[in-house]
């Protein structure tokens, strides 16, 4: 920020951090106007002493003078685009200079007295100008512009060029008066053009702002905005809302809605219990309040600080008691809304720090008293430092983040946290460090546990939670409404949070949900014994009963204290669809199994978990086993699967009886055959159906059943009495026993605790079975050659099917048998081991241990390694975290690559499916690391010849190719990582040089942005054979455009590269012509003596000391306002995100 003073000096100012720069002290009075150029490190100022001088701030000198007003000079302004400065003067004229040919090239005469103001239109050729002759006048320059255009009317003829005669005295013709706004009552100060909009504003010493508008013919007063009551000294338009600031003699400053200006409001309402008031516009409504609501407290221990009604007053939560401590100091500058805005509570001092946002922001000590007799508030003080209990500043200390504009108390003493616009920083005040860094935006409030291990950011809209000792982000919550306040429970695992509507509460692993439903908004003081203790909006002490049982059973189950989870759920105060798609989703479908009750949500559990006796259970109280269901279809399929031979031979029993046999091979798709059994058994109907359902089959060319119809009718008409019945094909699995086979499952700790807590249970069970067992071994005989029946279909002539049916069902209603033999421990002799061997159980399989991949993926931390192992996740989120990169579509074809080439399959016998291998490097009995991925190549061998030999899109595919193939490297020593980085930024550098000279080549129609492309080119750091090559283009670009002076610099760049003698003599002829007429014919955005770096998005040049947003991949610079897209540079990472850098080795992580 640059400033004018009347001590005859300019100063240069940090207005972030509130520190001097540098001065500039060269005029011999006040300086009364300053003005930045746009682009350029320069600075114009005139003053007192009739003098305007021009300034390099950077190298600190100023580099000329202009000499030609006779009075005192009030303000000076560059031109946006053209080489001009605009100066108005208590001579009561306007000059127009250009900066560049440091000449007069107008003056603008016709008021008559001081011209306080003049501005250029931010994009028309207009000026405006203030005097205190009561008028604002718009002046037309177009004229100006097109002499200027005219060919040998640049910039450099303007010093060859004689003056007109008495122009000083009438004015020159290129300059003249577009229209003259009168309607102030005194001298108009100010005048300011609309950025986009075509208004006008002016302030004037008779305390009004006035709006005009103005079209190509003519301008009138809009609006006039009263109430300054003194002089008004400046107004100007907002850069990006709708709103007016100025500033006036009356120590105001004042913000003007220029959008609400027109319209009348025409109705008020209040709400009859909130504070809220309502109005009613032309427009639409208003919904306000007067005054902010939010009470300002402190909590510490068991007791609550907060101010109401100009009281300190402490409540205590086991007491309920509430007690007036001190009278706040009554501040006389305080309006009705502006009450204490915050409190903060020392305990070892007892005193409580009330800060105001009154006249400025001030802060006030009360002690508290100890003997019932409060201490008087010291005087309200304003400033930073670190001050004692009397208020004496006792160290100064330079803010930790730029832009920092609040504190909040930390957890350790003797460390604060410090809040910017878009972090937090935790700040330790005796070692002057800051010792950790988050990024979250608009932070209001914090809350900390009590032991300081969990620390909560309360945003607009946003919980974020961190670590207290590092501020490690570990979760972030989103609200639709405000979060209001927030308070750790008493271990410091819950944080409870308030919203406008509701009780929340959020865990430190990110789970989070809703404690209940509020009538009103309440600010949280403490969480303890299931209440949580608050103030309203009147500051009225309340206690709110909470239940956290859902989160003591959420921060349970995350410990594994499985049996403090089996207690919560017998109490039976858990229940519903949310827990249980809580436990689904976290891996836990052994616990969700106690809490449900439907059998069918119990089998999918059952069976996620591997808990086959619940499944069964589950699946008998269904009943919706295929033989229960008449599902002849399911049935019929399963046996053939199986090779249950006596099993189909009941079911073709069956489909005799009922005659749809010919229905079960038309649900089966089998269509022909279906046709073929219409035709022997003479169902007409049904055959003609099926023919004409063939024939439809016949256009679709994937059909199996088309062109078989005719077939199927030959072969019906063979004699087929001699044929015999195909038997179905050798079975998937040949069940010997009736049944599936089962692997030994182990019980998992929670199972195995539910089971050793249930012991009266299994003795009631006991006595059950005991009593079971006294029935007559006939009943189990009978039922277990019951399996052996062949179904009877005619015992009596007159018997149903139905009863056949019943048959079958209880037969095969158990599904497994009663597998008698299952269950039995005993013991093994040696002398009947011969004798067991054949009746041995079935080989229950061993676990099977860890692929390789799985090992791979805990082990590696390297993002190629990951995607060689398969995890493209883990993969994924290493290369976002490392470099920024958050487009993973580039690399997917290399991470497949790298998953491909990490594993082979190895030949078996004939008939077996080949043998994966997994393919490790570095092999340990430990495990080895997946094979590396394919490297990159080198930039300047492919990517260089194609650049050279004018293939840029070549070149571009194959630098690109570098760029996406360097977060998947795998190297092994530092010499390599050193190479992988000289890699990255010879890829980067290339190009970006690559996409400039394609972006060039673009714009046929506009040599001069071409030309400025060309001169950005030659910037580049490449080799020095295309180095000479793009100042060869650049040379020829300017010396067409007729910049000779800029085309001398790259004439001589070239000569020092000592190129070969044909392109040497090429620049030597080059040279002498521009050295002959060293100027530029066209004003173009480059600087050859000023080092910048070059912004690929907008192909604009960065300044050194300019700020920056960085890729975080490739470090390649762009604007600021570019931050949040996708870098083009490799097309990988997001722009502005931070990142910790490329990791390729494990010599980076040791």
């Amino acid at each position: 920020m640059l400033t004018k003073f009347e001590t005859k000096s300019n100063r240069l100012w940090d207005y972030r951090m509130g520190t001097l720069i540098d001065r500039f002290e060269e005029h011999e009075g006040p300086v009364r106007g300053v003005h930045f150029h746009p682009t350029q490190p320069l600075f114009v100022s005139g003053g007192d002493d009739y003098k305007i001088k021009v300034w390099n701030y950077k190298t600190r000198r100023c580099l000329f003078t202009l000499l030609g007003h006779l009075d005192y000079i009030r303000t000076v302004q560059f031109h946006h685009e053209s080489p001009w400065i605009v100066s108005a003067s208590d001579d009561q004229t306007l000059r127009l200079w250009n900066w560049q040919s440091r000449t007069c090239v107008a003056v603008l005469t016709g008021h008559n007295h001081y011209v306080m103001c003049a501005q250029f239109h931010p994009r028309e050729d207009l000026v405006a100008s203030a005097s205190l002759d009561q008028t604002v006048r718009i002046w037309d320059i177009s004229a100006l512009r097109k002499k200027g255009s005219r060919p040998g009317g640049g910039p450099g003829d303007d010093a060859l060029r004689l003056p007109p005669v008495n122009a000083e005295l009438f004015g020159g013709g290129d300059a003249a008066v577009k229209y003259v706004l009168e309607g102030h009552d005194r001298g108009v100060n100010w005048a300011s053009f609309h950025p986009t909009l075509p208004l006008v504003v002016s302030g004037a010493d008779d305390r009004q702002i006035k709006l005009w508008r103005m079209n190509d013919t003519r301008a009138w007063e809009v609006d006039t905005l009263r109430g300054h009551v003194n002089n008004v000294s400046s107004v100007i338009f907002h850069a990006r809302q709708d709103l007016i600031v100025s500033d006036s003699e009356d120590k105001s400053l004042r913000v003007w809605d220029l959008s609400k200006r027109h319209d009348r409001f025409w109705i008020l309402a209040a709400h009859p219990s909130v504070n809220l008031l309502a109005a009613g516009h032309d427009s639409g409504m208003l919904v306000f309040k007067l005054e902010r609501e939010r009470p300002a407290f402190a909590a510490h221990g068991r007791s609550v600080y907060y101010v109401k009604d100009k009281y300190v007053r402490e409540y205590g939560l086991d007491t309920q008691r509430d007690v007036p401590l001190c009278a706040l100091r009554r501040n006389p500058a305080a309006a009705y809304n502006q009450g204490p805005r915050a409190l903060l509570y020392n305990a070892s001092e007892h005193a409580v720090l009330v800060q105001t946002d009154v006249d400025g922001g001030s802060y006030e000590l009360y002690a508290l008293p100890r003997d019932g007799k409060a201490d008087a508030g010291a005087e309200p003080r304003r400033g930073g430092g670190v001050r004692d209990s009397q208020g004496e500043v006792t160290k100064r200390l330079p803010a930790p983040l730029a832009g920092a504009d609040n504190l909040f108390p930390a957890a350790a003493p003797g460390q604060v946290l410090v809040r910017a616009e878009d972090r937090v920083a935790l700040y330790d005040v005796t070692r002057r460090a800051t010792l950790a860094e988050v990024a979250c935006a608009g932070v209001k409030y914090v809350a900390w546990s009590e032991d300081g291990a969990h620390l909560a950011l309360l945003s607009k809209h946003a919980v974020t939670l961190v670590r207290g000792r590092d501020l490690v982000e570990t979760a972030t919550l989103h609200e639709t409404l405000r979060v209001k306040s927030a308070c750790w429970d008493a271990a410091g695992q819950v944080l409870v949070y308030a919203t406008l509507a509701h009780l929340k509460y959020a865990l430190p692993g990110g789970d989070g949900g809703t404690l209940r439903t509020l009538r009103a908004p309440v600010y949280l003081a403490r969480v303890a014994g299931g209440v949580a203790h608050c103030l309203d909006r009147e500051a009225k002490p309340r206690a709110v009963r909470v239940d956290l049982s859902e989160c003591r059973f959420k921060l349970a189950l995350a410990a594994r204290q499985y049996d403090a989870v089996l207690g919560m759920i017998r109490s039976g105060a858990l229940c519903g669809q949310a827990i249980i798609a809580y436990l689904q989703e976290k891996g836990y479908p052994e616990v969700a199994l106690h809490f449900v009750r439907d059998e069918r949500i119990r089998f999918n559990l059952a069976v996620e978990c591997g808990n086959v006796e619940v499944a069964l259970r589950s699946a008998q109280e269904l009943g919706d086993a295929g033989d229960l269901t008449h599902s002849y279809d399911r049935l019929a399929f399963l046996y053939l699967v199986t090779g249950a031979h006596d099993k189909l031979a009941k079911m073709l029993k069956i489909a005799e009886h009922r005659g749809d046999a010919m229905r079960a091979l038309e649900d089966g798709g089998q269509l022909a055959l279906a046709y073929l059994l219409a035709l022997r058994t003479g169902d007409e109907e049904s055959a003609a159906r099926l023919r004409a359902e063939l024939d439809s089959n016949e256009e679709d060319e994937d059909s199996t059943n088309a062109s078989v119809a005719r077939a199927v009718e030959e072969f019906a008409a063979h004699d087929l009495e001699t044929a015999k019945p195909l038997p179905p094909g050798p079975p998937t699995i040949l069940l010997q026993e009736g049944n599936w086979p089962l692997l030994t499952v182990s019980k998992g700790f929670f199972e195995a605790l539910a089971t050793k807590d249930a012991t009266g249970a299994t003795g009631r069970l006991a006595e059950e079975t005991n009593a079971q067992d006294d029935e007559p071994m006939e009943a189990l005989d009978v039922a277990g050659t019951a399996w052996d029946e062949e179904l009877a279909l005619s015992g009596d002539e007159g018997a149903e099917f139905g009863d056949a049916e019943e048959a079958v069902d209880r037969h095969d209603s158990g599904g497994g048998g009663w597998d008698l033999d299952e269950d039995l421990e005993l013991p093994v002799s040696p002398t009947a081991g011969a004798a067991s061997a054949a009746g041995a159980p079935a080989f229950a399989a061993p676990a099977p241990g860890a692929p390789p991949e799985h090992v791979w993926q805990t082990r590696c931390a390297l993002a190629g390694e990951q995607f060689a192992a398969g995890g493209f996740e883990a993969g994924c989120r290493l290369l976002t975290r490392q470099l920024g990169i958050v487009e993973f579509g580039p690399l997917r074809a290399l991470a497949l690559d790298a998953a491909t080439g990490s594993g082979a399959y190895v030949p078996a016998l004939p008939g077996t499916p080949a043998l994966p291998l997994a393919l490790q490097r570095g092999w340990t009995p430990e495990g080895g690391e997946p094979a590396a991925p394919p490297g990159a190549g080198e930039p300047g061998a492919a990517g260089g010849v194609a650049a050279a030999r004018g293939k840029f899109s070549e070149a571009l595919r194959l630098v690109e190719g570098i760029l996406h193939a360097i977060p998947l490297l795998v190297v092994d020593s530092r010499k390599e990582v050193d190479h992988v980085r000289e890699l990255l930024d010879v890829a980067r550098d290339y190009q970006v040089a690559v996409r400039c000279e394609l972006r060039r080549r673009e714009l046929r129609d506009d040599p001069a942005r071409a030309a400025e492309l060309a001169a950005y080119f030659t910037h580049c750091p490449l080799q020095r054979v295309h180095l000479a090559l793009s100042l060869r283009s650049a040379m020829s670009a300017f010396f067409k455009l007729k910049n000779y002076g800029t085309c001398a610099t790259f004439a001589r760049r070239l000569l020092d590269l000592q190129p070969d003698e044909k392109m040497a003599g090429q620049a030597r002829q080059v040279l002498a012509a521009c050295e002959k007429n060293p100027s530029d014919a066209v004003p173009l955005n480059y600087d050859p003596r000023n080092p910048f770096d070059l912004c690929s998005l907008t192909w604009t040049p960065i300044y050194r000391g300019n700020k920056y947003a960085e890729d975080p991949y490739t470090r390649a610079r762009f604007q600021p306002d570019c931050a949040g897209q996708i870098s083009p540079v490799g097309g990988l990472s997001k722009i502005g995100l931070e990142a910790s850098g490329l990791v390729v080795s494990h010599t980076q992580i040791r």
